[in-house]
């Protein structure tokens, strides 16, 4: 199999767009917005659709492999919709 990517995955479960989509929106104002946005909201959903915790069994979405990729993906762009405080001069 080639290398799993985010957009296959998302082909292949469309909520993983969705998902992708919401934190797109999200306006976390620093890091501990961060952290509360992905471990109260946005991982919890990410468990549903991708990993070993996913209902189906499915033979790519249930892997360890999809779930690393979705979780690096996803994670970073919430970390980078955090607002970037300037240090004082």
């Amino acid at each position: 199999m080639n290398e799993l990517t985010f957009e296959m995955l998302s082909d292949l479960e469309p909520g993983l767009k969705r998902l992708r989509e919401d934190i797109q929106e999200a306006r976390p104002r620093g890091w501990s917005d961060v952290q509360i946005l992905w471990y109260r909201g946005f991982k919890p959903r990410m468990h549903s659709l991708v990993g070993f915790m996913r209902d189906d069994n499915h033979p790519i979405l249930s892997t360890s492999e999809a779930y690393d990729v979705c979780y690096h993906t996803l994670y970073r762009q919430l970390e980078s919709r955090a607002t970037r405080r300037k240090l004082p001069t």
